[in-house]
């Protein structure tokens, strides 16, 4: 084996068709799946590509993003494309579900944590100060005071 050469898969570069195809069909919420058979990339040589190319992965992260809101749009018209109702409401709930993992600021649940109630802890602390006085009277309580104690 000559020395120049790295053992494992070579490396593959993605000609500019392949490229714009990609970031088309992501733009339109395509999955990652459907974008590799489109260019004809396996799994491995496609992440492989998009490690060694930071800005096409950015690029490529981008138009994920952006297809993310071609799917949100495609739910307003689910029942008329799908027909069945059951289905329909089937692959909503699930893109609703992809959604709000993949962009949870927007799509997430929503969880309200302000707390309304007031609490009234004047009786509470009416009762600690009257321990507090009962146990003042206790004669079994010893009083004492501290002092320094010197190393001499």
């Amino acid at each position: 084996m000559s020395e120049d050469k790295k053992p494992g898969r070579p490396a593959i570069e993605l000609s500019e068709e392949q490229k714009e195809l990609a970031i088309e069909m992501a733009e339109e919420g395509r999955t990652v799946k459907e974008i590799r058979e489109a260019i004809m990339v396996d799994a491995g040589a496609f992440r492989r590509y998009l490690e060694k190319h930071p800005v096409f992965k950015a690029n490529f992260a981008h138009a994920r993003q952006e297809g993310l809101e071609e799917l949100a749009d495609s739910l307003q018209n689910i029942t008329e494309e799908v027909g069945d109702v059951q289905k329909a409401k089937l692959k909503s709930e699930n893109l609703r579900w992809i959604l709000s993992k993949r962009k949870p600021l927007v799509y997430g649940d929503r969880i309200d944590v302000n707390v309304t109630q007031t609490i009234d802890i004047t009786s509470a602390i009416e009762e600690a100060k009257k321990r507090s006085l009962k146990n003042s009277e206790d004669p079994g309580i010893i009083e004492a005071e501290s002092r320094k104690i010197s190393d001499s």
